[in-house]
């Protein structure tokens, strides 16, 4: 954005109405330490900062992010995810926002539909983070899920952001008729604090985990969750000399520590639970490995390149095809432990392409400033014409 006493804003040729005093509204389910939820806190803050009103809603209080977001005078609603959804709408028609931009996949896109029947003039940006389809194989709340894809390919009318450009794609024609109602907006991954990390020598920021490991150092980041497939990592890290470091918390903790055990490689591989600033231990690792079953695009893979650190990763759909594109990193199957176990040796021992020129462009495009721009020409894209409903 511009200076804070700026009154208007260019994107892409258009003029962005800054004298519109009525705040943002940014909706999430809950605060678990997701990619998802922190694009929506970091959007939060930047926009604060510039003086753009923001309020952020979520549904429960409870996660990773529940501090950070106590900081930014977030509100509660206290209800379970599908509850807070019709709470959320009368916190919407109560605030009378500029704009909702409501965090992520089937939430947002039942918020969405719910706001186009309940309050049909409030301009609503519903963002998908990952694919839909893949989600819905999960057999809870399966009936619902097919509903919200019915709805919003035949009632939904505003713009819907998808993060990655094969992401948005996917969408048409299952979920969106119309391609030209899906925007790209990539995730603001490049923080201060991510920079920060970048410009400070290498050797002073070593995590205390790392120090005194004596071997090569994988790094895996993320929920300990079965769309991650951290299992196939651990047994590729069986077939290799190397150390791994799994950042993140979730359900699946508890099976992969066992798994880890059974492969006699306990002592190897470590988990270190959620960590507030994970860009140390991916600016200091060898290599950073993601074996996910499907993503949007994936925030750590950003994370890595803008850090200069060497990349494996699953080639699922969508994201990760569309980032290693860019000139650096190495993809493998879904599920191929011993292809992984092979290409992790072998980017650590010669990591592919340039990663200081790939370096410098993930860090100029997935910044906070373009995404939120980006958002802020959406909504004023998506104002609803008097008549129109």
């Amino acid at each position: 954005m511009g200076e804070a006493d700026d009154r208007t804003a260019r994107h892409q040729g258009r003029e962005l109405d800054m004298t519109d005093t009525r705040p943002l509204m940014i909706l999430l389910p809950d605060l678990t330490g997701g990619g998802a939820e922190k694009v929506a806190l970091a959007l939060t803050e930047h926009w604060r900062r510039n003086q753009m009103p923001t309020v952020v809603v979520a549904g429960r209080a409870e996660g990773e992010l529940s501090q950070k977001f106590a900081q930014l005078d977030g509100i509660t609603l206290n209800r379970t995810r599908r509850w807070s959804l019709l709470a959320a709408v009368k916190c919407a028609r109560r605030i009378r926002p500029r704009a909702v931009i409501a965090f992520y996949d089937y939430y947002s896109l039942a918020f969405a539909i719910l706001m186009r029947l309940l309050s049909p003039r409030t301009v609503v940006i519903a963002t998908i983070h990952t694919d839909l389809v893949a989600l819905s194989k999960d057999e809870r709340g399966r009936r619902l899920k097919q509903a919200v894809r019915w709805s919003a390919k035949h009632i939904l009318r505003t713009p819907v952001v998808a993060v990655s450009a094969s992401l948005a794609d996917s969408l048409v024609p299952r979920l969106i008729p119309d391609r030209k109602r899906v925007r790209v907006i990539h995730n603001p991954v490049v923080t201060d604090l991510l920079l920060q990390c970048f410009a400070s020598p290498r050797d002073g920021q070593v995590p205390e985990e790392y120090k005194g490991s004596g071997l090569k150092i994988v790094v895996g980041i993320g929920r300990l969750a079965k769309v991650k497939d951290w299992g196939t990592l651990i047994r590729a890290i069986a077939l290799t000399p190397f150390s791994l470091y799994l950042i993140g918390e979730g359900p699946e903790r508890r099976g992969l520590e066992e798994l880890a055990t059974e492969l006699g490689v306990a002592e190897r591989v470590r988990f270190l639970g959620y960590r507030e600033n994970i860009y140390p231990y991916i600016r200091c690792a060898d290599v950073l490995v993601l074996t996910s079953r499907f993503e949007g695009l994936s925030n750590v893979i950003v994370e890595a390149f803008a850090l200069e650190t060497p990349v494996v990763t699953t080639d699922c759909p969508y994201g990760p095809r569309e980032l290693v594109a860019s000139g650096a990193g190495v993809l493998v199957s879904v599920g191929d432990h011993l292809r992984l176990a092979q290409a992790i040796g072998d980017a650590i021992a010669n990591p592919s392409g340039d990663l200081r020129d790939v370096g410098r462009r993930f860090r100029r495009t997935f910044t906070v400033t373009a995404a939120a721009e980006a958002y802020l020409a959406a909504v004023e894209d998506s104002v609803v014409p008097r008549g129109d409903v």
